[in-house]
């Protein structure tokens, strides 16, 4: 239910009604073959571009931002709305990693997925290993944390990985203190912790929107193939 302008109660219909009239299988069998390939050079394409953008909008922030009042009020939004995109979009590059969509190779997306989802202070095999169990819906008998290798979202051939994960955001956290010690706070926060603010942000609109809006069906076991 949804409150109205008049303030009365509507129902939020959600859609499609029913489940569609075709299989998972008949909807791949319809998608040509090449869109399937996981091209290296088109993936790595998309990240060159994000970590251009990122540097052009750092160089601009750093350099040509030193400005009269109350113009810094107005360009300072602007440079965390931008590079809050970019970072929302170097997030999507590792989450496609996680799913083994950056490459035909394993081991070259976990590296670009590990590398960029920690620069972003995002566990990348924590968020890779329990994805498919939050989708999936699964019960914990314990408190299930993210970052706890003896976590119960994880297998026990996966808790090293979940070390490294935890070892790279160690490293960013480093990092960043050290940057707050030479450059102060309040560099930090402009530079890095705003965007990542607005990123993380975006992450949820798009998570919402795609898992857990109302309007959206919510089929059970019954209804997938």
């Amino acid at each position: 239910m949804k409150m109205g302008g008049n303030g009365e109660n509507s129902r939020l219909e959600r859609a499609p009604h029913t489940a569609p009239p075709f299989t998972l299988s008949q909807l791949k069998k319809a998608i040509p073959p090449h869109c399937f390939n996981r091209s290296l050079l088109h993936s790595f394409s998309y990240l060159l571009q994000d970590l251009f953008f990122a540097s052009l909008f750092y160089y601009v922030a750093t350099s040509y931002f030193y400005l009269p009042h109350p113009l810094p009020y107005l360009a300072w939004p602007l440079y965390w709305i931008f590079q809050g995109i970019i970072f929302c979009g170097v997030w999507v590059l590792g989450h496609d990693c996680g799913h083994h969509s950056f490459s035909d190779h394993q081991w070259v997306d976990d590296m670009v997925g590990f590398v960029i989802h920690s620069a972003i202070l995002f566990p990348y095999f924590s968020f890779k290993y329990s994805h498919r169990f939050n989708l999936a819906g699964r019960p914990y008998d314990r408190f299930a944390c993210h970052y706890y290798p003896y976590s119960s979202l994880y297998l026990n051939s996966e808790r090293l990985h979940i070390l490294i994960s935890d070892f790279g955001l160690l490293i960013i956290t480093l990092v960043l203190y050290q940057l707050g010690s030479t450059k102060g706070l309040s560099w930090v926060v402009f530079m890095y912790g705003m965007p990542l603010l607005i990123g993380n942000s975006i992450l949820i609109v798009i998570a919402y929107l795609n898992h857990t809006h109302l309007a959206l069906p919510h089929y059970d076991s019954s209804k997938w193939d």
